[in-house]
């Protein structure tokens, strides 16, 4: 059974999340739900075959949060601080009825990132585990993003289309120009104004090195063998901070792994979660 679902997070002004939510005609009840959130800006059809290789194991539910895909893409201030957001998961969670210890979340990047402030903020209902793309310690803001931001926005966007450009002219492989090329078109299709709040509220407050003793439960880390965007060596230091962790490198890719190894990661996730259970 495959069920879209639309969830009011946020009343004046309205926010709408949407959800799918998948149930496999024999579920294994003792197995926990599989809650996955985008990497930054996808959406809901871009995971489809991930959806449906969790599918085979677990009820599968897939979140696109404030800001991405069909759900509601404000731009009031305070709609993508950290309380905004892990609230908002907090409200999706508490809807489909999951207790402590009953789910586990696989996130990539920026929501791998949400993930562990979650954690870290010690929000309820808790994981029993974290599955994680490129999980990030923090953001460096770079000084040249510190004074871009303070340009209106159609000149941003003109200095992002140049800035696109020269780092896919630098690329060194043929995977890290594919995944700048979809980075370029999906800000192309984002809404400016919601991206920036999310950038200024979100992405330059995050930085959990002060809560690491607070991931208290396992994790299962992917990571490609070179990543621009987060140094592998952050995403593989927090898996050493619990005795079930794992650690995963895919060799020759660059920052999005997902694609093409949808089927070996839900494998992957799957006998993590086993160990984990026995």
């Amino acid at each position: 059974m495959e069920k879209i679902h639309w969830i009011v997070t946020n009343v004046d002004p309205e926010v709408r999340i949407r959800c799918l939510e998948v149930i496999p005609p024999e579920v294994d009840k003792s197995k926990p739900t599989i809650v996955i959130l985008p990497g930054w800006l996808s959406r809901i059809e871009s995971r489809n075959v991930l959806i449906q290789e969790f599918a085979k194991f677990f009820r599968v539910i897939m979140m696109e949060p404030r800001g991405f895909g069909e759900s509601t893409k404000p731009t009031f201030k305070g709609a993508y601080t950290i309380e905004a957001l892990t609230n908002e998961l907090r409200i999706v969670l508490e809807y489909f009825k999951l207790q402590n210890n009953e789910f586990v979340i696989f996130a990539s990047s920026v929501t791998s990132a949400l993930s562990l402030l979650y954690l870290t903020h010690e929000v309820k209902p808790k994981p029993l585990a974290l599955a994680l793309i490129s999980p990030p310690q923090y953001y460096d803001e770079p000084i040249w993003m510190k004074i871009l931001s303070v340009f209106p926005l159609p000149f941003l966007v003109g200095i992002r289309d140049l800035v696109f450009k020269i780092l896919i002219w630098r690329a060194k492989t043929a995977d890290e120009k594919k995944n700048l090329r979809q980075g370029q078109q999906k800000l192309r299709d984002a809404n400016p104004r919601s991206q920036m709040r999310f950038y200024k509220e979100f992405l330059r407050n995050y930085d959990i090195r002060r809560d690491l003793e607070k991931i208290d439960i396992p994790m299962i880390a992917f990571t490609p063998s070179f990543d621009r965007l987060t140094p592998i060596e952050e995403s593989e230091d927090l898996t050493k901070l619990h005795p079930l962790s794992e650690y995963h490198k895919f060799e020759k890719k660059s920052h999005r792994i997902i694609d093409e190894n949808e089927e070996r990661i839900a494998q992957l996730t799957e006998a993590f979660i086993d160990k984990i259970l026995s």
